[in-house]
């Protein structure tokens, strides 16, 4: 999987680590200043609201990745009795 984000535990905020990621026109649409106008950041300066979806994005699919190696890992376990 390529890993376009990077995750700080320390600080619970995610960086691209990829910025090619931006080339696709709907996770670059999530990067502009007026939708991500909020009270933490009224002028959307942060992209707080980016993160948070980029963060979310991130978590789900880390997550269908471990369940998809978990189910390989399971499929060669029960081959191996077979």
């Amino acid at each position: 999987m390529v890993k376009f984000f990077n995750y700080n535990n320390q600080t619970g905020s995610l960086e691209l680590n990829k910025e090619e990621i931006l080339l696709l026109k709907e996770f670059n649409d999530l990067m502009e200043s007026e939708r991500n106008k909020c009270p933490e950041d009224p002028a959307g300066r942060f992209k707080l609201r980016a993160f948070r979806e980029f963060k979310y994005i991130y978590l789900m699919l880390d997550l269908l990745y471990a369940i998809s190696l978990n189910r390989i890992e399971i499929k060669k376990q029960e081959d191996k009795h077979l």
